[in-house]
């Protein structure tokens, strides 16, 4: 009969580990009980000993950090300690940083000599006045098995995020949310969000399509338009407070802000 010798408590919490006496070979035991009551622990006077709380396993505690979790996240849940859960989640947490690497490896299109992700994303918010460095990669898989695959950053003082689908095995992305569009879609492709007029004339027509009462008539073009043979006012006028004729005669100019302003914040203006 071989010898064992007891070395500790295996990772599981429900087995012991037995090391033979000649180091070569490990073995589990249940920790039953059994178990207890041969080495002096058992129930005692009959009263059933409470059974040990099983930890979350190797596999559970991966799973959810291909979901997304954090260490810190699935040791809070579980209430074991984040050294333990590390040692499973180094794994996965491996694997999310190659989809990372693949996914900006992709092209943003099927096109012949179409440019990467990371050519693309970190390309256009650099024209924006944002670090590529400073942008926060991570992915993660969903139920159905489909990686997302998302970019963090910050800029005009908010938290940016856009979000991609990824086809591991075909190297396909496609945006899932606007701002991930707009970052790889083609330059001249319309913003696919959907914004308010703020005009009279865009508000009233609005209204009448959706078969709502226009708040206020619809102003006639030539209220909105400067008659021909008019000279516009002097900017003296406009500075001395007659904005209102101003206004009256010609059209108003306002400046409408571009996509990039309206999705990624308006570039910061170097200090003078």
């Amino acid at each position: 009969m071989r010898k064992l010798r007891f070395v500790g408590l295996a990772e599981d919490g429900v087995h012991v580990v037995a090391r033979a006496d000649d180091g070569t070979e490990d073995f589990l035991l249940p920790l039953d009980d059994a178990l207890r009551v041969a080495v002096g622990g058992g129930p005692a006077r009959g009263r059933p000993v409470p059974a040990a709380e099983t930890p979350m396993r190797p596999k559970d505690i991966q799973a959810r950090v291909r979901a997304g979790y954090s260490p810190e996240q699935v040791a809070a849940e579980s209430g074991q300690p984040v050294e333990r859960v590390l040692r499973f989640a180094h794994p996965v947490l491996a694997e999310r940083s190659q989809v990372v690497t693949e996914a900006r490896k992709a092209r943003v299109r099927r096109d012949v000599g179409a440019p990467s992700l990371a050519e693309v994303v970190d390309e256009r918010l650099a024209a924006r006045g944002v670090d590529p460095e400073a942008v926060a990669w991570d992915s993660w898989k969903r139920e159905d098995g489909t990686w997302m695959v998302v970019a963090r950053w910050r800029s005009a003082d908010t938290d940016r995020a856009a979000t991609w689908m990824f086809d591991l095995p075909g190297k396909i992305l496609a945006a899932e949310d606007d701002l991930a569009q707009h970052l790889t879609g083609e330059e001249d492709r319309p913003f696919a969000g959907r914004l308010t007029p703020v005009t009279p004339l865009a508000a009233a027509a609005r209204a009448v399509a959706g078969g709502e009462g226009a708040t206020e008539p619809i102003p006639p073009l030539a209220a909105l338009v400067r008659p021909a043979g008019t000279d516009p006012p002097a900017e003296d006028d406009a500075e001395d407070g007659e904005d209102g004729d101003r206004e009256e005669g010609s059209i108003r100019r306002v400046r409408v802000p571009s996509w990039d302003e309206i999705l990624l914040g308006a570039p910061r203006r170097p200090l003078s």
